[in-house]
Parts: structure tokens; C-alpha cells; sequence
């Protein structure tokens, strides 16, 4: 990724521009005005240093795009987004929460192809469910022969 300006293939810019389409976007389907991206690819982190100054350089950028007008984008944690989210239900006593009674936390890869079980507090019982399911898909090879 070029972050240098006066670099003739420097793009970062169109890319910033880009994000806050995304993120406006996003807001759409959110309840409060607060909206929690992860930064990064899965399995992809490899220097700490390139990422934190893509995200410096995204912040600046953002900022001297003028686009902190609208939205202000920071480094933060799920904790302090939680914490922003109960702050703003406190707030709007109109607000109304999906409460999930499982243990996984769903993971969108795109749109429309999610990852559910991603996260999940009971890893061993993942674990028995893939080799149950293997056995019986195998079952089931053997019945139609």
C-alpha cells in the first residue's frame, strides 16, 4: 500500500473515500450511532507497525478528507464499544435488543456467506459435532451403495 502522496500510483485517498461510502452504509442497519469495524484479515497479522500506521494514515487522511464532520473513527476496544452501546441504551429507552441464548458469535465473511461457530465459548462440543457429522455423512455413503 503506497502512503506517500507525491508517489504517482498513490490511491489511499479514493480508498478513505471508499470507507466512508462502507461506513455510511453500515449505518443504516445500526441502532445507535456507534458502529464497531475490526481492522485486519484473519490470519493475515503480521507486523503490528504496518497495521497501526495504515490506521494512522486512514485517521489523517479521513480527517483532512473532512469526513470527521460526520463520523469520527478511533481506535477503540469491544469492551469500550459495549460500553458505549449499554451508555446509548440508557439513553434511548425505545431501543430494542436481539438477546442470543448461544454460545457462538456469527461471523460475516461477505455478505451473504457467513461463519457461525467462529467464536465460540465451548470449543470441545465444536469439535464433537464435526466428528459426529463426519461419521454420519459417512453413514450415509454407505446406505446409498
Amino acid at each position: 500500500m503506497i502512503l506517500n502522496k507525491n508517489n504517482k500510483q498513490y490511491k489511499f485517498d479514493k480508498l478513505v473515500k471508499g470507507f466512508y461510502t462502507d461506513i455510511v452504509k453500515n449505518f443504516e442497519n445500526e441502532k445507535t450511532n456507534h458502529l464497531f469495524k475490526p481492522f485486519g484479515c484473519d490470519f493475515a497479522f503480521i507486523d503490528a507497525k504496518i497495521n497501526y500506521r495504515i490506521m494512522d494514515e486512514l485517521i489523517k487522511v479521513w480527517n483532512d478528507l473532512g469526513f470527521n464532520n460526520d463520523i469520527e473513527i478511533k481506535y477503540s476496544t469491544p469492551t469500550k464499544y459495549v460500553k458505549a452501546l449499554a451508555e446509548a441504551n440508557k439513553n434511548q429507552t425505545d431501543l430494542e435488543w436481539s438477546l442470543r441464548r448461544d454460545d457462538t458469535f456469527p461471523y460475516a465473511q461477505n455478505p451473504s456467506q457467513y461463519m457461525s461457530g467462529y467464536y465460540t465459548s465451548r470449543p470441545q462440543v465444536k469439535k464433537y459435532v464435526r466428528d459426529l457429522s463426519q461419521s454420519f455423512h459417512s453413514s450415509l455413503r454407505l446406505l446409498t451403495q
